[in-house]
């Protein structure tokens, strides 16, 4: 009879600790698992693992995949290209941290060639299969991350965001997602796509559990600083995570749900999964914004920003052998050849001033500005496969129609489900802040998730074979 695990990383953590688990069978099973992936979200496993870690490692137990975009130890990332690009650059050190807390590194996960594209689109790999239905998108770039950890391969990922490639996925397979303020998670190791704009982020089933990986993945002075009390958790008391590492707190809610372009703008569903949330969890009335007055001229500079970089980073496969890029990803870098160098200076320039005015306008008075993620629910494959007869160039605009002015700007976000459409499928919102505020993102997210789904993580309907529902909080 086959082990079957906690749905949570905290479960887990907390299962071990209590001796319900032993570290060697749970990495088993789950090595098992990722070694059985029919979603194709795995695109290499490493040969055999070492000695399991001792059990009071606070990550001890849990096995990780990340997006195949990180140099690992004797690794380097293969990006999503059919040929590994040189990049010499030392190992991660966010992976490394990951594996000094005592995580197992089960796998390198499929992305988009390059991080390039906003689906798992990729002419080199196999498309992903969402858990959610064959039939239903994966977004992109980390679309592997995304699948791996809604299917139950493994309890977390890393992947990385320029432009809404963490948050979007997450939101297509109906799990969770943290794309930390820009820089906090060092990019050395990382394989760049827009420098200014790359941002490392975290793919979990439940909000306490990415907020235990990303203080896992943080260099301890700034853990301290950024998200205490599961600092604690990790030093002393071996990572069994508490609901107190995430406070419940009066919130101060904003929304925006209507766009400048009217069919990026919410539909009737996600407008009301948004308000809804709004309503229930806020401390007074929520602040409604009819729009966001600067998206235009912040997807601007963002774009501007994402062209230029992307071809630096692929200057010399541009030059010397443009075929060796797919037509996505030269999509992405050609574009920026051609723009004049006074435009990225601009754009670059004006970020502060901008980000500044941003946080005046929209999140003085409010702790959380609430948006639509993906403003027409989770896409059809058909609607975003670009050599489907019913490709729309406008749905594909759609996915990250709420998300690359955050990169843009340098802001931290999380997007989780908060219910389900008429079709069953998850609804999910975005909530953005200021620099640096994770800990009330995340605690935001938990005290939604526990009220409306409980202590298990947003896992009511994935299918997760290998998962059972422990006690994750006793």
């Amino acid at each position: 009879m086959s082990l079957t695990l906690p749905y949570t990383l905290v479960g887990l953590r907390s299962a071990v600790m209590r001796g319900d688990l032993n570290v060697a069978a749970a990495l088993k099973t789950q090595v098992t698992a990722m070694g059985s992936d029919t979603r194709h979200a795995v695109v290499h496993i490493p040969d055999g693992h070492e000695t399991p870690p001792g059990r009071h490692l606070p990550l001890a137990g849990a096995g990780l995949a990340h997006k195949d975009i990180f140099v690992w130890a004797g690794r380097a990332p293969s990006c999503g290209n059919r040929a590994a690009p040189r990049f010499n650059a030392p190992v991660s050190p966010v992976i490394e941290r990951l594996a000094m807390a005592g995580s197992t590194p089960l796998a390198a996960l499929a992305m988009a060639e390059y991080a390039s594209g906003v689906t798992g689109e990729n002419p080199y790999l196999p498309l992903p299969v969402n858990p959610l239905g064959p039939d239903y998108a994966v977004g992109g770039s980390s679309s592997g991350s995304a699948v791996a950890v809604a299917s139950g391969l493994c309890y977390g990922s890393l992947g990385t965001d320029t432009a809404g490639s963490v948050r979007i996925p997450a939101a297509t397979c109906g799990i969770f997602a943290l794309k930390p303020t820009n820089g906090v998670l060092e990019p050395e190791g990382c394989f760049p796509l827009a420098p200014t704009l790359d941002t490392i982020g975290v793919i979990s089933r439940s909000a306490l559990d990415a907020a235990l990986l990303f203080a896992a993945s943080l260099a301890p002075d700034q853990r301290n600083k950024l998200i205490p009390r599961c600092d604690d958790a990790l030093q002393y008391r071996n990572g069994v995570a508490e609901p107190g590492d995430l406070p419940v707190r009066p919130w101060r809610l904003a929304t925006v749900l209507d766009h400048h372009n009217p069919r990026f703008s919410a539909c009737a569903e996600v407008r009301d999964a948004v308000i809804s949330i709004a309503k229930a969890f806020s401390n007074g009335p929520p602040l409604h914004h009819d729009r966001l007055d600067p998206l235009p001229e912040l997807v601007r500079n963002a774009s501007t920003i994402l062209h230029a970089e992307a071809a630096g980073t692929h200057h010399e496969r541009l030059r010397s052998r443009p075929s060796a890029l797919s037509a996505i990803t030269r999509t992405v870098a050609i574009p920026g050849a051609v723009i004049p160098a006074a435009w990225y200076d601009m754009a670059r320039r004006n970020r502060e001033a901008l980000r500044q005015e941003f946080l005046e306008r929209y999140l003085r008075h409010s702790d959380v500005l609430l948006t639509p993620i993906l403003p027409q629910g989770i896409p059809m494959w058909g609607s975003v496969l670009t050599g489907s007869p019913q490709f729309d160039p406008m749905a594909l605009l759609s996915l990250f129609s709420w998300t690359a002015f955050c990169n843009y700007l340098g802001l931290p976000a999380v997007t989780f489900p908060v219910g389900r459409s008429a079709d069953g499928v998850p609804l999910s919102i975005q909530a953005i802040g200021p620099p640096h505020c994770e800990a009330v993102l995340l605690s935001f997210a938990y005290q939604v998730e526990r009220e409306l789904f409980g202590d298990h993580g947003l896992v009511e309907e994935l299918p997760l074979p290998h998962f059972t529902r422990y006690d994750s909080l006793s």
